[in-house]
């Protein structure tokens, strides 16, 4: 090295050597603020997607619960179906009680006597706890033979 370099060198404060650069904090917190930009809407989509996926799993679930309990009350027979004076539960897994189903039997009067006895059956299925209904189904059942 020439003299005129180590005294230039020496003079100058902000002169660091290669090796012993870093970075400064303001360029980190220029970086975590440029990174945070990208990683925000990618955590808030995916935390929307886990939501969303949430509620359709229940949905499904809670529309397989009223079909079953649909199929349940045709075994049952046209005689036996009556509407239930308070909601039962449904487990996902025994015992938790997760969600509330509601039968209601209505006997149509139709205009024509062919057919008379004619049952309006609609099941609708709660989350534990809630008074709007998740599903509501409803199907007609009429007595053998009309």
């Amino acid at each position: 090295m020439a003299p005129r370099e180590v005294d230039r060198r020496s003079r100058d404060l902000s002169y660091r050597p290669r090796a012993r650069r870093g970075l400064t904090l303001v360029e980190v917190l220029i970086a975590l603020a440029v990174m945070m930009v990208f990683v925000l809407p990618v955590v808030i989509g995916l935390s929307q997607a886990l939501s969303v996926t949430s509620q359709s799993s229940t949905a499904v679930v809670a529309s397989s619960t009223a079909r079953q309990t649909i199929e349940n009350l045709k075994a049952v027979g046209y005689a036996n179906i009556q509407s239930s004076a308070t909601r039962s539960t449904a487990d996902l897994r025994p015992g938790d009680h997760y969600f509330e189903i509601e039968t209601v039997v209505v006997e149509e009067q139709p205009n024509t006597a062919k057919l008379d006895g004619l049952k309006r059956v609609e099941v609708s299925v709660y989350q534990a706890g809630s008074q709007t209904p998740l599903v509501v189904l409803f199907t007609y059942f009429t007595p053998v033979g009309v």
